[in-house]
């Protein structure tokens, strides 16, 4: 029996997300179960097409049409992210959970410094102003391993930079993290940074220093 403090941080029980098409009903998640525990890092694996990334973006709520999460539970932090209103999601993604995206150059402005970007987000979940918001994002980018963060660029960093660059919540979902990556660089971008990222952003992420972590 699991008692409060060894509550799954994040439970997904019996989802299913069908796409309805012209064609007919496409099962892309037909009955997922699983548990991830603060501190653990869960690997999801299968062959392409098999419902790795419409079960992360089923976690974040961001199926869209002709997709639709027809069954199932997802519980986050004991709350279940399917009774919540968009707003309220609006508010969890990027504050408690986040997701990073197979190809994170598209998911950042390049018109933008990557730490601007990061400071919106506190700026718009934390009320922070925006010069502290800018010292925090340069604090949060230097202690995932981005070295000068100061001047940033996604057309200047490389590939593990970007995908660290979405570090610090409750829990990441991480898609192919290792996806364009020399050997050289596949295993700093797939095992979670350094064991002090925990304490410093005050206890988030789980146990063991490590975050919390889905990897489809």
């Amino acid at each position: 029996m699991s008692n409060q403090s060894t509550q799954a941080l994040l439970e997904v029980k019996n989802l299913k997300t069908y796409f309805f098409t012209e064609d007919g009903v496409v099962k892309a998640v037909d009955g997922v179960d699983f548990n991830v525990n603060p501190g653990e890092v869960l690997g999801l694996v299968g062959e392409s097409g098999c419902g790795k990334s419409v079960t992360s973006l089923s976690i974040m709520r961001l199926i869209g049409i002709p997709g639709k999460i027809v069954e199932g539970e997802i519980y986050f932090e004991g709350r279940s992210m399917l009774d919540l209103s968009e707003a309220e999601m609006v508010d969890m993604r990027g504050n408690r959970i986040s997701m990073i995206f197979q190809q994170p150059q598209s998911s950042l402005n390049p018109v933008f410094k990557v730490g601007d970007q990061v400071a919106e987000v506190l700026q718009i979940h934390q009320n922070m102003g925006k010069e502290e918001s800018w010292e925090r994002a340069v604090d949060l980018l230097r202690l995932v391993g981005i070295a000068d963060p100061e001047r940033d660029d996604p057309h200047l960093s490389g590939l593990p930079d970007l995908h660290r660059s979405g570090a610090g919540h409750g829990v990441l979902v991480r898609r192919e993290p290792a996806a364009a990556t020399g050997a050289a660089l596949r295993d700093g971008v797939s095992t979670p940074r350094p064991a002090a990222l925990r304490p410093a952003l005050g206890g988030t992420g789980g146990g063991a220093g490590r975050p919390t972590s889905v990897e489809a």
